[in-house]
């Protein structure tokens, strides 16, 4: 029972039954453990950690995976040193844990110490060579790659369109045979962030009519990006009125963050913090930051 409700992230009822265990077994710890850690509840994890045989590899890798998630460089490499048995997982979480927190030369230096490179560190290094603005660098990653996936492919469209190569990026995306609604998403947010953002809107009107892929929440924002910097104000409000009819989807707070990031940028404060006070939310800490910011100019 406890297995169950935790392959499918119930961590509460996992807990309970975890809590009613006369005797805590190894098992009953270890697949607590890992619910805490796939379901992003750092803290509980790291806390029962402590209660957990440093031989347990599998439970050691997925609270590993989940501070690389959270950014939590620190815990991650800690956890690393603590463990007595690093399989070629826990190399490749140190690595994302780097190259999410921006750490290029600690990514490379993971990667190279590492028995064997996976996939996943490949596509880590993308990421930070993106994040550095050394286009080349990334592309020599890719190029590198065993077999080519989804994932990688999309790394590296977000590393050419931050950079401004967005040529290369629309090349990619274009030779891809097939594509998520992160790709979607990726070129979407590429052409609005390189002042082309109703390329943006016309890629979006293409895959949509072409049945292969349902919006999600990731496209929508970029769809309302791409609305907001091109000043269409009332057609992004359209789309948070119409998602739930249309995509069946619940507009959410990012939605409105999108609209209100490009407002910030435009310097449109008014409308900006209209907006804001409006939102069926409240609105985050990062909202009114981005208010803030634009008050000192």
């Amino acid at each position: 029972m406890m297995a169950a409700y935790a392959r499918y992230g119930k961590v509460a009822e996992a807990s309970e039954i975890y809590n009613w265990m006369p005797h805590k077994k190894a098992l009953g710890w270890s697949l607590l453990l890992i619910a805490y850690a796939r379901n992003g509840l750092v803290d509980e994890a790291s806390e029962m950690l402590q209660s957990v045989p440093a031989s347990d590899s599998i439970a050691a890798n997925a609270v590993l995976a989940a501070f690389a998630r959270a950014g939590n460089v620190a815990a991650a490499k800690e956890l690393f040193d603590y463990m007595p048995a690093r399989t070629s997982g826990s190399w490749n979480s140190l690595a994302q844990a780097y190259a999410q927190a921006g750490h290029l030369a600690e990514c490379v230096k993971a990667a190279n110490l590492m028995p064997e490179t996976t996939r996943g560190t490949w596509v880590a290094m993308i990421r930070a060579y993106g994040d550095h603005g050394m286009v080349a660098e990334a592309r020599t990653a890719f190029d590198n790659l065993p077999r080519v996936t989804v994932d990688a492919c999309n790394t590296l469209i977000v590393a050419y369109a931050r950079n401004g190569h967005l040529v290369e990026a629309k090349e990619l995306f274009d030779a891809m045979l097939v594509r998520s609604t992160v790709t979607w998403a990726s070129i979407m947010e590429g052409c609005t962030m390189n002042n082309l953002a109703g390329q943006a809107l016309e890629i979006f009107h293409w895959e949509n009519c072409s049945g292969q892929l349902m919006p999600d929440q990731v496209v929508l924002s970029a769809v309302l990006s791409a609305h907001s910097w091109l000043g269409c104000l009332d057609d992004a409000a359209g789309i948070i009125r119409d998602m739930a009819s249309d995509y069946g989807i619940r507009p959410r707070v990012e939605h409105y963050c999108a609209i209100l990031a490009m407002l910030t940028s435009r310097s449109e404060l008014g409308d900006a913090e209209d907006l804001a006070a409006s939102m069926p939310f409240v609105a985050p800490a990062s909202a009114w930051k981005l208010l803030l910011d634009v008050c000192k100019i």
